[in-house]
């Protein structure tokens, strides 16, 4: 049996759900399984899980486990539309090349009480979703919010957005594979997509080109481009451009985005690369309202990117979009080192319809 993990942070973690899960599908007699692809990257939403799954060669997979129930609220509430259309293309392209594997997206949630009206809502739709293509939902929160569990619920984190080891870890774990076991044992893994009207969306991954840096850790052996400060690009991608993948480090600055005569800034800057906790991250933006249903679809766009900080004559406070993480200081190295500020660009990601 071979498994695909796409997701979020809960799925990287050391000892985490994504090590738990294969371990009790195996003391469960279950065929032995023979390879284990992880793609997950933590802070990002199911827009670039598509890009991931895009980008992927591999085409044999038994089973795919999706987890996207907490970062994606980020980009739902700031532009639902390309939520929308994102996780659902997501789910479709995953039916399309992998149309014999058991697909399970498993809904993750906060412990921050605060947000889960806003949740709730996300997961309603995304299991309405799943369902309509065909993909298995396990509802890892509400049942953990259910009332025998009241007590024990704020045990099973170790802060807001992760659970702990091995308590919560193991529990979700073996909640999650006993679903999964009797999905498979029951042979449910080639439910069919229903019916779908809808204009059927495909997205393009344009790799930036020039001199690259190689990004080498534990997990990743990523390159990207790096756009220095004041520097600008221009460049066409197919359709509507609609997200952009990067790594952060502590000589981050900001990016100016420009396309079909709308402007955004997006962050690179984080504070745990700034601060010296992690020397990259590997990470994704979305462009919030570069797209919206009903627009006609061009045949191709002419994007302008452009290094910039706050002092940059193209800096608009309006214009600027976070990306999800702690938000790092965009102009960390512009003063002190303005030569070494930039953004270090991988792709951008854009779709077309019809």
């Amino acid at each position: 049996m071979k498994i695909l993990f796409i997701g979020s942070s809960n799925l990287i973690l050391q000892n985490g759900i994504s090590e738990k899960i294969p371990y009790f599908l195996s003391i469960a007699g279950l065929p032995a399984i023979s390879s284990i692809t992880n793609l997950s990257v933590g802070g990002t939403g199911s827009l670039f899980g598509w890009e991931r799954v895009t980008r992927l060669e591999e085409n044999d997979y038994n089973l795919i486990i999706i987890d996207y129930g907490i970062t994606d609220l980020f980009i739902k509430e700031n532009d639902h539309n390309l939520w929308k259309e994102g996780f659902k293309g997501l789910i479709r392209q995953l039916k399309s090349r992998f149309p014999h594997a058991l697909i399970a997206n498993i809904l993750l949630g906060r412990r921050d009480a605060s947000l889960w009206n806003q949740q709730t809502r996300l997961h309603k739709e995304m299991s309405d979703i799943s369902f309509k293509h065909g993909v298995h939902t396990i509802d890892v929160d509400t049942h953990l919010k259910q009332k025998e569990l009241s007590e024990v619920f704020p045990l099973l984190y170790k802060d807001d957005n992760h659970y702990i080891a091995p308590l919560g870890v193991n529990y979700v774990a073996q909640f999650c594979a006993l679903q999964l076991i009797n999905l498979l044992r029951n042979q449910c893994n080639f439910a069919p997509p229903l019916k779908d009207d809808e204009q059927e969306i495909k997205l393009h991954v344009t790799p930036f080109t020039g001199k690259k840096r190689e990004f080498v850790g534990t997990r990743f052996h990523w390159t990207a481009f790096k756009l220095m400060l004041n520097e600008q690009v221009t460049m066409q991608v197919p359709g509507v451009p609609i997200g952009i993948s990067f790594v952060s480090t502590a000589e981050s600055c900001s990016l100016y985005i420009r396309a079909n005569q709308i402007a955004r800034i997006a962050n690179t800057a984080t504070a745990w690369t700034q601060m010296g906790l992690f020397p990259f991250i590997v990470t994704h933006t979305p462009i919030h309202g570069m797209w919206h249903k009903g627009m006609l679809c061009p045949t191709s766009s002419c994007l302008e990117l452009r290094g910039i900080n706050s002092h940059s004559s193209l800096w608009d406070e309006s214009l600027v979009q976070n990306h999800g993480y702690p938000e790092g200081r965009a102009d960390s190295l512009t003063q002190e080192n303005p030569q070494l500020a930039g953004v270090f660009l991988d792709a951008i990601t854009s779709w077309t319809w019809n």
